[in-house]
């Protein structure tokens, strides 16, 4: 399951001892980059993840060394595997831990994700099927994925319910849709990053109302059959 491999090939990187020290760097000063601009558009917010690769080592590092994470990459695959899924997309795909080890299952898997270092990592280190950038002009095929994920993703977008339209849009009849869009509050005192995802919050209710209208619903607020 884990990436590293494909990222100390990335950088050419000689043990796993210097991933690790370029994973800690890496986390040096990236609040400063969010703060270094204003980020309170969707094009600002979206620059933010071209402007650093923090992403890649920390999703390497969580492949490897958090059970949480992966747990739900094994969660998916077994989805995946009892739907008998001929067609997955990974929509908000990060550096894509989760499409890396589907297609390692023999899954044809596509990805999606803002123009980003991860997704630039993506095209150049993992043969998946599709890569797509995430922009304006992205129009997702018409009931065409029998699986699709959307994890830890959502909520840092500022239309998460014009989002999820779009991709039960292009799942298939019976398939299923497989999110996590975590609950966040925010306090009186809350950063400037906080601030960008209150739009998320707001619509998170009408998502899952769009949702539980339009598919059955096998797991709250998780799992979701197409009908």
């Amino acid at each position: 399951m884990s990436i590293i491999p494909l990222v100390m090939r990335h950088y050419n990187l000689d043990s796993e001892e210097e991933f690790r020290v370029r994973y800690y760097v890496s986390r040096v000063g990236f609040d400063k980059i969010w703060h270094s601009k204003d980020r309170s558009t969707p094009e600002a917010t979206e620059a933010f993840y071209n402007e650093h690769d923090a992403d890649i080592w920390r999703q390497a590092y969580l492949s490897q060394s958090r059970y949480t994470y992966k747990k739900k990459i094994l969660r998916a695959y077994h989805i995946a595997k009892k739907e008998r899924a001929e067609r997955v997309l990974d929509y908000g795909c990060g550096a894509g831990v989760l499409a890396h080890y589907l297609q390692q299952k023999k899954f044809t898997v596509d990805v999606a994700d803002i123009p980003s270092s991860t997704l630039e990592f993506i095209r150049k280190r993992m043969n998946l099927h599709q890569a797509l950038t995430i922009d304006s002009r992205l129009t997702l095929p018409h009931e065409t994925y029998d699986f699709i994920t959307c994890l830890d993703a959502i909520e840092h977008t500022f239309n998460p319910l014009e989002i999820t339209k779009n991709l039960i849009g292009s799942l298939k009849k019976d398939g299923i849709f497989y999110i996590i869009f975590p609950k966040e509050s925010y306090s009186e005192d809350r950063d400037h990053h906080d601030q960008h995802t209150q739009e998320a919050q707001m619509e998170r209710p009408l998502t899952f109302n769009y949702l539980r209208e339009v598919c059955d619903e096998l797991v709250p607020e998780t799992i979701y059959r197409k009908r």
